[in-house]
């Protein structure tokens, strides 16, 4: 792979490039393909059309101190870490290149024998990156996995990878003719040791449970209705019933998923143009309740409550075991817990951001429109959005855990994907080519 100039030189207003994103949100989560895969290691940002941060800023900021920058293609994918800046360049040339994030050096560059279609830094040490392979007799999904530090390859798999947990990955056959999951298998990260496998199957949707970072539960359901809850360390089968389900094809614009939360795993399918969602014990699989919402509704974890977001009638905030509506937020249609329990919401029209209580849904903070900086550590919350003042380009805020919008400094110019920050330091694309790494320290 050719060596890439890094300038280190900060010339003023910076055209920085678009960096792809690393896959695209689908309202069909529980289906094992690229764009099932939200992860914060991913790193993307919707487009958003940004004005003005509210708050005390000053009018011209200080421009944060260039680290390095570097020309990218407009297809390049780029996640940035605590240790590395990882780029994925498509093309005749398939290629994954690690950088020092500090400097831009180059640390490796390994050739990969596909098109990866994304790539995933969930799991400590390890770089995921799944594609079609070519050497397989019938279109089939491969999952290669590199060491972080030296680029040297882990292992490879058939199946694409499902990060679950700090040690595990899970993997699935998709099959894109009926809609469903035809195998699934868990390896181990560190050699690619298959654990447990799962086949044949038709899986039409799936869910983990438990801790983020330690799953305790696998929960699927196939095209008939069967829905199993498996142990996920060993993939024992702990329990199964059936229950109502509408399979999904893939020519239809509706959805059908599994969504869990603890102890609770939720079926969500559309009938008559409706969403239904039922609510099951994962230990029993016995129903707690249902509940009928408008079209286009989503599911997210909201802790303590369980968010419902409805297209054009704001989120609900529901009891977990009830069902019963808690709060209503009007004008927000989705919203992330942080890691300190605080709610950040984003309007419908995707331009302002709030932070609000999850117990109440009452707006605590106004961070105006704005657009979210991937959370660089566990409970920060930063922002990016134009500066008042002409000419002065983007500039970084910082939430404070006072309530105070507190100004880090100038990013120069920002495409719509947004920035990523990662160990004091901060990465922005903008259309042009450019990419660009600076001091947040």
């Amino acid at each position: 792979h050719p060596a890439t100039a890094v300038d280190r030189t900060d010339g003023g207003v910076i055209e920085l490039g678009e960096v792809a994103p690393g896959s695209t949100p689908d309202p069909r989560p529980g289906q094992i393909r690229r764009v099932d895969i939200r992860r914060y290691g991913l790193a993307v940002i919707a487009v958003c059309c940004l004005l003005a941060v509210t708050g005390s800023a000053r009018p011209e900021p200080r421009s944060l101190p260039l680290l390095w920058r570097i020309t990218v293609q407009g297809d390049d994918q780029v996640v940035l870490t605590p240790d590395a800046l990882f780029r994925l360049t498509l093309g005749d040339r398939p290629t994954v290149t690690s950088h020092d994030p500090a400097t831009g050096r180059i640390r490796w560059s390994h050739r990969l024998p596909y098109q990866a279609s994304w790539m995933s830094t969930d799991i400590d040490g390890l770089l995921l990156l799944p594609g079609p392979d070519p050497s397989a007799d019938q279109p089939r999904i491969s999952t290669l996995a590199l060491d972080a530090r030296t680029g040297a390859v882990r292992w490879r798999h058939l199946g694409e990878a499902n990060p679950a947990g700090r040690d595990a990955v899970l993997l699935g056959q998709w099959q894109p003719e009926t809609g469903t999951v035809d195998s699934m298998q868990l390896v181990r990260p560190a050699d690619g040791r298959v654990l447990w496998t799962l086949a044949p199957t038709e899986i039409s949707a799936w869910a983990t449970l438990g801790p983020v970072t330690r799953p305790t539960r696998l929960v699927t359901v196939t095209t008939a209705g069967r829905m199993e809850v498996r142990r996920f360390a060993d993939g024992t089968l702990i329990t199964a019933a059936t229950v109502p389900w509408r399979v999904r094809t893939p020519a239809e614009d509706e959805v059908a998923y599994l969504y869990g939360q603890v102890d609770l795993v939720y079926a969500v399918r559309t009938d008559k143009g409706e969403q239904e969602i039922d609510a099951y014990r994962v230990d029993t699989l016995t129903r707690l309740w249902r509940v009928r919402t408008g079209a286009g509704s989503s599911l997210f974890d909201c802790r303590p409550v369980l968010c419902i977001g409805v297209q054009d009638a704001g989120v609900d905030g529901r009891d977990p075991r009830t069902g019963r509506v808690i709060w209503h937020a009007e004008g927000w249609e989705y919203a992330w817990p942080l890691a300190d329990g605080r709610l950040v919401a984003q309007s419908r029209t995707g331009e302002r951001l709030s932070l609000i209580d999850p117990d109440t849904g009452r707006v605590v903070v106004d961070l105006g429109r704005a657009m979210t900086v991937l959370e660089p550590e566990p409970g920060r919350v930063m922002t990016i959005a134009l500066a008042r003042s002409v000419g002065a380009g983007w500039k970084l805020t910082e939430l404070e855990p006072s309530g105070e919008l507190v100004l880090r400094g100038s990013l120069g110019r920002v495409g719509d994907l947004g920035c990523q920050a990662a160990a004091g330091r901060v990465a922005c694309a903008a259309a042009g080519g450019e990419l660009t790494v600076r001091d947040l320290r």
